[in-house]
């Protein structure tokens, strides 16, 4: 038994390294170092003290305990932000590649706490919608048996809503883009910086949108037809938003009937109507 658990430990490490050498055909566009940890990437933008994305392989699930070792990273060649920046200001470290997706080994894992892939967060964010936007792609992953999906995330920094230590921006939001290569389909999240309780789907975003938003482009390496699939629409009901409904890797995405019903009365810029779940007003969270 011994022997079976550490060959398919092996077996994983194997797989993820063998994926880590293709991570590079899915970076976004970059004016700032690049940084090439083991198991995740990220653009370091030193006027923000922060990543502009982290890009990393979604799927792998283990069992490493979490570590909590905060520290600056050794890669960034202007140095990282410090802990002394966040002593004391009221924001969390907020993860931008979890640590729930990094406890395959202890590598991944102590990798995670570095500064550079941190972004002030206000607790109530990082512990609360955040938290589950992770939990959810991490289940989409995970039940997909699919270790190379591509999860691309970090904060939206042409806005800001202040600064803490020497010079880190505090996000006014977020996104998210979880790429499923098996299906060539591709899904976007803008999450503003504060708690919510609205359902997931409200926030969701073309990736087109969250080019606009960022200045990122996201997918200029691959093909142009495959790139236009994975930019130009929503999608909300390719994707099961109920992750007790994944019970197997073969379980079905749910009809998008089964989905909300009420949806936001604005339009988009393209003038088509605007995706989201609306809220009692009509309008979702961005329109409102």
């Amino acid at each position: 038994m011994h022997q079976s658990i550490t060959t398919l430990a092996a077996s994983i490490l194997l797989s993820v390294s063998a994926l880590s050498q293709s991570l590079a055909d899915y970076y976004p566009t970059a004016t700032h170092q690049v940084v090439e940890h083991t198991y995740y990437s990220l653009e370091y933008s030193e006027p923000h003290e922060q990543a502009k994305w982290v890009i990393y392989f979604a799927g792998v699930d283990g069992d490493t305990e979490r570590s909590d070792n905060f520290r600056e990273d050794p890669l960034v060649s202007s140095q990282s932000a410090t802990l002394d920046d966040y002593k004391a200001s009221g924001y969390d470290r907020g993860h931008l590649a979890p640590a729930g997706d990094m406890d395959f080994n202890t590598t991944a894992m102590r990798e995670s706490f570095y500064m550079s892939n941190m972004s002030p967060q206000k607790p109530g964010f990082n512990r609360g919608i955040w938290k589950s936007l992770e939990a959810l792609t991490r289940t989409w992953a995970i039940n997909a048996n699919s270790p190379n999906d591509v999860i691309i995330t970090g904060p939206i920094l042409t806005e800001s809503c202040g600064q803490i230590g020497q010079n880190v921006t505090v996000p006014c939001a977020y996104y998210k883009i979880y790429v499923d290569l098996s299906r060539k389909k591709a899904i976007g999240f803008v999450l503003p910086n504060e708690s919510s309780s609205l359902p997931l789907e409200s926030f969701v975003h073309s990736i087109d949108e969250i080019e606009v938003m960022t200045g990122i482009d996201f997918f200029h390496l691959l093909d142009d037809t495959l790139e236009a699939d994975f930019e130009d629409d929503e999608n909300i009901g390719d994707w099961n938003w109920d992750p007790e409904l994944q019970q197997n890797n073969n379980s079905t995405l749910p009809e998008p009937t089964d989905l909300p019903t009420q949806q936001c009365k604005a339009l988009t810029q393209s003038g088509k109507q605007c995706s989201r779940k609306a809220g009692t007003t009509g309008y979702c969270w961005q329109h409102d």
